[in-house]
């Protein structure tokens, strides 16, 4: 106990104990050491080698120390940080010393002026923490824009391990989202691209909000000249709400939309009328199979033409069944005297649609 809480006190401590005797105190900080030894004691004391050490000098409150960057992806709720006061240990599990924000950065440092709680095992929550937090911040943001600029390899590379906490953390702070918006990239037919990016398109950009529906549409937007994003992963499609609205805000045009599967269908060729007519015992047979309220099968030309059929969900089909079973549920009656409607009623159901230029529907139309 002697040597956790007391190894960086600035006087020789000796401890005498059945027989015998150790020494403690005037060990040197980890802030102290040389960078070599930084990483060890990180490793040792904290579970990882850091991708960067930064060192913090705050006057205000007296800190100085170093911010360790976790190379891995993390919990954003695992913002544990190393504090002293006047050397002297206080906590390895303090809060507060960073935004929150800044979950991967962990503080290990010594501060002269910040106040302690009655049991002296945590920080104060007062203006002092904010501020010396908010410092801490800047220091952090410098870092990265600096990294960003002059490293971008090294940049890139934690933007892909920290990915989807960044984004997390970017709808509770405007400057992760202007950071994410300029920096993580989302998946597009067009390969990896930023919100930034993509708002800078002097063409129409559709995104999804499945990664099952982006894979399924993928191919046959490119071939329509159609930007299509996906945006299934973990708080993507948040994020990118999130930039489409202070955009709005802004008083900048962002052409970015959900895509509607409608727009698809329009936009391909129409079977002749001898296709369609030749093609009237194979549509009897799908609407047999299919109920045409749940899916409506229709026949048209698109590429590629290696795809035989494409599924084309409603967007909002989740709303949709979630408001048909409530319709179903409810009793008549109480729908007249609450004038309960179904805001779906008039939507159209999903389509199945048959590719008329590929050979294997060729061949069952035959």
């Amino acid at each position: 106990l002697i040597d956790e809480f007391s190894s960086l006190l600035p006087v020789e401590i000796e401890v005498r104990s059945q027989g015998r005797t150790t020494h403690h105190g005037n060990a040197k900080a980890p802030w102290e050491l040389p960078r070599e030894q930084q990483v060890r004691w990180c490793r040792e004391n904290l579970g990882f080698n850091p991708s960067e050490i930064l060192e913090i000098e705050i006057p205000g409150s007296g800190l100085h120390g170093l911010v360790a960057i976790n190379p891995d992806g993390v919990s954003t709720n695992d913002s544990r940080h190393t504090v002293y006061v006047k050397r002297m240990l206080v906590s390895r599990s303090a809060q507060g010393l960073a935004p929150k924000w800044a979950y991967f950065a962990r503080v290990v440092a010594d501060a002269d002026y910040l106040r302690l709680t009655a049991s002296r095992e945590q920080l104060a929550d007062d203006d002092l923490l904010h501020d010396t937090a908010n410092a801490v911040g800047t220091g952090i943001r410098t870092w990265l824009e600096r990294l960003a600029k002059h490293a971008p390899g090294t940049f890139n590379e934690f933007v892909a391990s920290h990915a989807v906490g960044l984004r997390s953390v970017a709808l509770t702070d405007d400057y992760m989202l202007d950071l994410v918006s300029k920096y993580v990239p989302y998946q597009t037919t067009l390969g990896p691209r930023t919100l930034v990016e993509l708002a800078e398109m002097d063409k129409p950009v559709r995104y999804t909000r499945s990664v099952d529906q982006y894979r399924a549409l993928a191919d046959v937007a490119a071939s329509q000249e159609l930007v299509l994003v996906n945006a299934g992963y973990a708080y993507e499609d948040e994020v990118l709400g999130a930039f489409m609205r202070n955009q709005t805000v802004s008083g900048n045009s962002v052409n970015i939309s959900l895509v509607d599967p409608g727009d698809l269908l329009d936009a391909f060729q129409n079977a002749s009328p001898a296709e369609e007519a030749e093609a009237l015992d194979l549509m009897l047979v799908a609407a047999r199979a299919i109920n045409p309220a749940d899916c409506e099968v229709v026949l048209r030309r698109f590429e590629p033409a290696t795809m035989p059929a494409l599924y084309l969900p409603d967007p909002d089909l989740a709303e949709r069944q979630v408001a048909k079973t409530a319709r179903e549920n409810a009793d008549s009656i109480w729908q007249e005297l609450l004038g309960v409607t179904d805001p779906f009623a008039n939507s159209r159901p999903p389509r199945l649609v048959l590719n008329r230029a590929n050979s294997l529907v060729a061949r069952l139309v035959a």
